[in-house]
C-alpha cells in the first residue's frame, strides 16, 4: 500500500477521488469537501490521505486541525460558570487544539474504504497519517468522529492503539415511510397533528410564503447573517463558525445537490433552512432565522416542519433534523441515533485524563422511541428481528438490535460471556436458505434481567458477506 498526504484537493483528481464514494455519503464526495475547504472554518488546516495499491485506489479521508472547548458538549451551571472564566479570567480556559478526521461542518465519518481491502491496514495508515499530521502541528490530540452503534464493531479495534470511546452529540433522524405528508400527519396521534396543523396553519397568511432555490449565491451574506442569530442564541452547541463562502462554495461545487428553502413575509428573507440531497438521505445542515419574528410565526418549529415536507416529497428515506433540540423533534416522530468518536492525546497519562474530561461534559443522549404515532404505524412499521442462536450447545432465540457487515447487537434471556464463540442462524430478506454466521462474543451488557450482547462475526466468507450487505439494503433503504 502507498499512502500519499495532500494539503489541497485541487491537486486531487476529482474523479478518482469520487470512484470509491459509496451510495448516500456526499460529505465524502470531492465536490462537498473542496466546498468546505475553500470556506475558511474556522482555524482549520486539511490534508487528505490518498491509499493507493498498484494505481488502485483503497481508502481516502479528510483530516484537519481545528481548535475548540474541551466542554463543549457541557451543559446547565457548570457550563454557564466555565463560559464565564473564559470570559473574565482566561480566554483559553479548557481550550484543545486537535487533528480531526471527519467534517467541519456535517455528520458523519469521511472515511472511505473500497470493498475486499485489508480495513485494519487502511486503518493504521490512517493513524499514522494522523500522527505525522500532528507532530507537524505541534498537537497531541487526534480525534477520529462520527460513527454509529453499527460502526462500533470495527472501530472499536482503534481502542487496543490507545484511542477512548467518547460522545458525541446525537443524529436525529426520521425515517421516511410515507408516500405524502398528509399520510404522516394521518399517522401522528391526534394531539401531535393537531400541534402541527396548528403550526403550519400560520403560513397560510399570503404575505408569509416558502420558496426552494438551487442557487444562492447572490444572497450569501444574507444567509450568514440569520445563521449566526442562530449560532449565537444557541445553548446546546457552539463550534464551527460559517462564512459567507461557505454558502457561495456549497452552490458552487454541489450545484443542485444543494438547496436553499427560503422563508419569507413578503419580499423580506426571516429564515432559512440550507440542505443537501443525498441519494437516500435529506441531509439539512444549517437554518438561520430572525428571531423577532421566531415567536409571532413559530419559525423555528415551521422550518422543522419543512424539512418533514420536502424530505416526503423527494422520497428520500430519511430525513436528517440535526443534533440539537431533540424534545421538539422528537414530538414530531424523529428517533435518536447515538454518535460517538475516538479520542486520543499523545501523552499516555493526559490520554486517560482529557478523554475521560471530554466524556464527562458529554451527557449520555436518551434514546427512547416518544410515541406520537398511533398504532396502525407501529403496527405496519416497527418490527422486531428474530435470530436463533447457538450457545454452549443450547439454542436460543435473540432480538437484533443493529446489524452490519462486521457483527451484531443482541438482546437475549440466556446468559452470555464475553469472550465465548456463537453460532447465528438468520433469514435474509426472501431467501428460503438461513444464513449461518459464527461470531464472538465482544462485550455483554445485563439490563432488565435480559442481556445485551455485541458479536462480531468471524470467518465469514465472500458469498454470506454479500447476502448481509443484501439484508442490511433492505433493512435500510428497502
Amino acid at each position: 500500500m502507498k499512502a500519499e498526504v495532500f494539503s489541497s484537493l485541487k491537486d486531487v483528481d476529482k474523479d478518482f477521488w469520487n470512484s470509491i464514494i459509496k451510495p448516500d455519503h456526499i460529505i465524502c464526495s470531492y465536490e462537498h469537501l473542496r466546498a468546505v475547504e475553500e470556506s475558511g472554518i474556522n482555524d482549520c488546516d486539511y490534508r487528505y490521505i490518498m491509499i493507493t495499491e498498484n494505481k488502485r485506489l483503497l481508502a481516502h479521508t479528510c483530516i484537519y486541525s481545528i481548535s475548540f472547548n474541551l466542554d463543549i458538549l457541557n451543559k446547565g451551571i457548570w457550563a454557564r460558570i466555565y463560559d464565564s472564566i473564559r470570559k473574565n479570567i482566561y480566554s483559553q480556559f479548557l481550550r484543545i487544539r486537535v487533528v480531526e478526521c471527519g467534517c467541519p461542518t456535517a455528520l458523519g465519518s469521511t472515511i472511505t474504504i473500497s470493498d475486499n481491502v485489508d480495513r485494519e491496514g487502511i486503518l493504521r495508515v490512517i493513524i499514522q497519517k494522523m500522527e505525522e499530521f500532528a507532530r507537524e502541528k505541534k498537537i497531541k490530540i487526534l480525534l477520529l468522529r462520527d460513527f454509529y452503534d453499527k460502526d462500533l464493531f470495527f472501530f472499536d479495534k482503534l481502542t487496543k492503539q490507545g484511542f477512548k470511546r467518547i460522545n458525541n452529540m446525537p443524529n436525529i433522524i426520521i425515517k421516511n415511510k410515507w408516500s405524502t405528508f398528509n399520510d404522516y400527519l394521518n399517522d401522528l396521534r391526534s394531539h401531535y397533528r393537531y400541534k402541527i396543523k396548528k403550526t403550519i396553519k400560520v403560513w397560510e397568511n399570503k404575505s408569509l410564503k416558502i420558496e426552494i432555490r438551487d442557487n444562492f449565491s447572490d444572497i450569501a451574506e444574507i444567509l450568514r447573517e440569520l445563521w449566526y442569530q442562530v449560532f449565537d442564541n444557541a445553548k446546546e452547541y457552539q463550534r464551527e463558525i460559517i462564512t459567507t463562502e461557505y454558502f457561495i462554495n456549497m452552490d458552487k461545487y454541489l450545484g443542485n445537490k444543494s438547496k436553499i428553502v427560503l422563508f419569507k413575509k413578503g419580499e423580506e428573507i426571516i429564515g432559512f433552512l440550507f440542505c443537501v440531497l443525498d441519494d437516500f438521505t435529506l441531509r439539512p445542515i444549517y437554518i438561520g432565522m430572525d428571531y423577532k419574528y421566531n415567536f409571532q410565526y413559530k419559525l423555528y418549529f415551521n422550518i422543522l416542519c419543512q424539512e418533514i415536507i420536502y424530505g416526503i416529497e423527494l422520497k428520500k428515506k430519511m430525513i436528517e433534523m440535526g443534533i440539537t433540540t431533540i424534545f421538539p423533534k422528537k414530538n414530531l416522530g424523529a428517533q435518536v441515533f447515538p454518535l460517538y468518536g475516538y479520542m486520543k492525546h499523545l501523552s499516555f497519562l493526559k490520554n486517560i485524563v482529557i478523554t475521560n474530561l471530554f466524556n464527562l461534559f458529554s451527557p449520555t443522549p436518551e434514546i427512547d422511541i416518544k410515541h406520537v404515532y398511533n398504532r396502525r404505524y407501529f403496527d405496519r412499521i416497527y418490527k422486531t428481528s428474530k435470530i436463533d442462536v447457538l450457545y454452549n450447545n443450547i439454542i436460543a432465540n435473540a432480538t437484533v438490535n443493529n446489524i452490519n457487515e462486521f457483527g451484531v447487537q443482541i438482546t437475549i434471556k440466556t446468559k452470555m460471556k464475553k469472550g465465548r464463540e456463537i453460532l447465528i442462524r438468520m433469514k435474509i430478506c426472501d431467501e428460503t436458505t438461513p444464513v449461518l454466521i459464527k461470531g464472538n462474543i465482544v462485550w455483554v451488557k445485563k439490563s432488565k434481567g435480559k442481556y445485551n450482547a455485541g458479536v462480531q462475526f468471524i470467518d465469514i466468507n465472500d458469498e454470506t458477506f454479500e447476502r448481509i450487505k443484501k439484508l442490511l439494503h433492505n433493512l435500510e433503504y428497502g
